[in-house]
């Protein structure tokens, strides 16, 4: 954020970058976790579809931003951050697959409990 605000680290960077992180934690929860939850049920923890979820959110959270603006605002949202929040959601889709997925012998092996009752 320091960067954005032309290297000034106390003059608004640190009040947006406040703001974004009490919208974007309380959004992960809300929408992240369930959707998570339904990727590890079906097992599908794949890089595309760890990237597909990422891409979800981020359209989500977009909608959202978007939503109060009128339409020339809105097009105009569109045309200079949409490319910015597609690579954003990329890349985090890229590192939540390699940090927490890729290597993670807990989510990509099949539940146990439904082979407990097996003779």
């Amino acid at each position: 954020m320091c960067v954005l605000f032309g290297g000034q680290p106390y003059k608004d960077a640190l009040v947006v970058s406040l703001m974004i992180a009490y919208l974007t934690y309380p959004f992960v929860l809300a929408i992240g976790l369930p959707l998570f939850w339904l990727l590890y049920s079906k097992q599908w923890l794949g890089l595309k579809a760890c990237l597909l979820a990422a891409l979800i959110c981020a359209s989500i959270a977009f909608i959202f931003m978007l939503s109060p603006l009128d339409a020339q605002e809105r097009l105009r949202q569109v045309q200079s951050q949409g490319l910015f929040i597609v690579a954003t959601a990329l890349l985090g889709g890229i590192m939540f697959w390699w940090i927490g997925v890729r290597h993670n012998r807990a989510l990509n092996q099949p539940d146990q409990s439904d082979y407990a009752a097996a003779p």
